[in-house]
């Protein structure tokens, strides 16, 4: 990405210039990356939302000259690498999360009964 003026450009926009080509290979980025989001598993929900930013995507730049402010507009690569971001954030937290309270349970079986703190009342 590059600042051009006062707005943030992609260089899906430098490559929506290039007539047909320029949009075969914007969609084989995008398409590169839902295949980066079918392998990382996330849920079908998610896949469908990127399925559908992708395609808006695409119909988008398939208007001439217009096609290319509304593609810039509609930012159809930010969105979702936005949820796969937020997906795999969140399941890398799960995890970290379960493994510590399995690290916990673990270190709490070795510790001898007379050495844990007892709550006598």
């Amino acid at each position: 990405m590059f600042k051009l003026c006062c707005c943030w450009i992609g260089y899906d926009i430098l490559l929506e210039l290039i007539p047909i080509v320029g949009k075969v290979i914007s969609l084989m980025f995008s398409l590169s990356l839902y295949k980066l989001a079918c392998q990382a598993e996330l849920p079908r929900s998610i896949r469908k939302k990127m399925l559908y930013h992708i395609s808006v995507d695409f119909l988008l730049g398939l208007i001439p000259i217009l096609g290319i402010l509304l593609d810039m507009l509609y930012r159809a690569h930010s969105k979702n690498l936005r949820l796969l971001r937020r997906f795999l954030y969140e399941r890398a937290r799960q995890r970290n999360t379960k493994l510590a309270e399995e690290k916990a349970l673990a270190n709490a079986d070795r510790i001898p009964l007379s050495e844990r703190e007892t709550d006598i009342s």
